[in-house]
């Protein structure tokens, strides 16, 4: 995105210099404001209304209510997590499950919560076809499942 104005200026003079009756600073102005109201009106249509959002919001502040302040949560959304739960989170590794376990002990995570987005090393694990032993706290549906990782200290409150 930084290089746009740039791209817009170059293309601008690359045009304007095989037409003379181009005016080169005003359709650089002109492609730069069309081009940001574009950017601003598919950014709005995109994101307007997105139930899968409303949806992961309820889940994450549910497992806010459940669990303890003071847990941190591995998932894949820790920013969107943090926001609607206040919970610390961070976010899943793309490794398999023993590299996921070993930064779950490094930043001292005892949940997992895993959704249908999960990262493919994880697949056996969240289809249940591979048992690390993590204990499954909970099915929020919508495709969460929430694990009780074997290194945590905290039992989820029911």
């Amino acid at each position: 995105m930084a290089l746009v104005p740039a791209g817009i200026e170059h293309g601008v003079e690359w045009i304007a210099a095989r037409r003379p009756r181009w005016r080169p600073r005003t359709a650089v102005r002109f492609f730069t404001v069309t081009l940001l109201i574009m950017a601003f009106f598919i950014t709005f249509f995109v994101s307007w209304d997105q139930p899968l959002r409303r949806d992961e919001a309820a889940i994450y502040r549910e497992i806010g209510a459940t669990l303890p302040d003071d847990v941190v949560v591995m998932t894949g959304d820790p920013p969107g997590f943090y926001y609607h739960s206040g919970l610390p989170a961070v976010v899943i590794p793309n490794e398999p499950p023993q590299g996921m376990l070993q930064a779950a002990r490094q930043f001292d995570a005892e949940y997992l919560l895993l959704n249908e987005n999960h990262p493919g090393p994880l697949a056996a694990l969240y289809e249940g076809r591979e048992d690390i032993g993590l204990e499954l706290v909970r099915d929020y549906g919508s495709g969460f499942h929430l694990y009780r990782l074997p290194n945590g200290q905290t039992e989820a409150e029911e």
